[in-house]
């Protein structure tokens, strides 16, 4: 931790830390440490120090762990990177057998905001429990104003349950953009 806050503040080079396979778990807990507790221009380079280590591709095979536990510090941690190129790994959680892997996939794609991930997030949100729909609400307005023309055909739907159709209209309402 204290080489990536030297890192962090130009004190040292990236090429000065070295890991081996026993300490990659420990670097990225110390990556996601600093992570969550800054912004701006040092947040993104950070951000690319993962990516530039290699650690991202170690992070994307938690994705297929059998650990539940495994799987949701996976969306997670992407959803912290808010890397898009992996937000269509996170679309397929969507359809883990695991109902908290599939609330960190929800909860990572709305960090990353990436409106590709719409369509799918829609099409699970047709058939998925009143919780997970809440929670697709609540992240909704984070995609901006572009959310509507994808929750549109939703609002619509006579087959959708009105407790679901409620909450976009909910989050319709609260959103200071749509």
């Amino acid at each position: 931790l204290n080489t990536l806050y030297d890192i962090l503040f130009d004190e040292k080079s990236l090429n000065s830390l070295s890991y081996g396979i026993f300490w990659m778990q420990s670097l990225i807990e110390a990556f996601m440490e600093i992570l969550s507790m800054i912004t701006g221009n040092k947040k993104e380079r950070m951000k690319r120090a993962v990516i530039e280590l290699g650690l991202l591709k170690y992070i994307q095979k938690w994705l297929s762990s059998i650990f539940p536990t495994k799987r949701m510090r996976a969306c997670h941690t992407i959803g912290l990177i808010g890397s898009r190129e992996q937000a269509t790994l996170l679309t397929l959680k969507l359809n883990d057998f695991n109902p908290k892997v599939v609330s960190s996939a929800i909860i990572a794609l709305g960090e990353i905001r990436a409106l590709e991930t719409l369509p799918a997030l829609f099409t699970y949100y047709y058939h998925c429990t009143l919780q997970h729909a809440w929670l697709i609400s609540a992240i909704c307005p984070f995609f901006g104003h572009d959310v509507y023309k994808y929750m549109r055909p939703l609002l619509t739907d006579k087959n959708l349950p009105n407790n679901k159709r409620l909450l976009l209209i909910k989050a319709i309402a609260v959103s200071p953009v749509i």
